[in-house]
């Protein structure tokens, strides 16, 4: 699962993508200035949870994030920009398949329940301050190879770059034209 993001804050906990529940899920969301891919499978054996696979944002820049779930490896790693986070890809307890689970998908925020370093979360909220594009999912594991000519692609010379503040510029200069 990979979005693109960029974010207007920081601040506290926002959740990029979500899907599954209290019992298994994915979830890759900001905690303060980190993001976080976690992926749990409580399977009646708790098999896998609770990675605190992370690493450092700043608001306003964009980001290429994803989380792989490679069933054949039996692992689940977090990339950032085309650079794995955390470390190699974290070893799990599994038999190849992400288990199937209850609950919703929900994109810029969480819808019912999810998945957190910390422990489960129930309930709506933890809406995301920004920008998420390029959602794409996949049913096969991607490599790192592959990720960071996804994260490449963004600095392009076919794609434009902005931070938020030209944005609002932008904004900004088009309200002042309109009045």
């Amino acid at each position: 699962i990979e979005p693109v993001f960029n974010a207007d804050d920081t601040v506290g906990r926002q959740v990029l993508y979500e899907e599954g529940g209290a019992t298994n899920g994915i979830t890759i969301y900001l905690d303060g200035n980190l993001v976080y891919v976690e992926a749990e499978d409580d399977q009646g054996a708790n098999r896998f949870g609770n990675l605190g696979i992370n690493a450092p944002i700043v608001a306003g820049q964009t980001y290429h994030v994803a989380i792989v779930f490679d069933g054949v490896a039996n692992t689940v790693a977090g990339n950032l920009d085309g650079v794995i986070m955390g470390g190699p890809p974290t070893a799990i307890t599994s038999d190849g398949v992400f288990p199937t689970h209850g609950g919703a998908i929900a994109i810029g925020r969480m819808r019912n329940a999810a998945q957190f370093h910390d422990g489960d979360s129930g309930g709506n909220g933890f809406g995301f301050n920004g920008r998420i594009s390029n959602v794409a999912i996949y049913n096969r594991a991607l490599d790192s190879t592959v990720l960071a000519s996804h994260a490449n692609s963004l600095n392009s010379s076919s794609f434009e770059r902005f931070f938020n503040s030209d944005y609002n510029n932008v904004l900004n200069s088009i309200d002042r034209l309109v009045v």
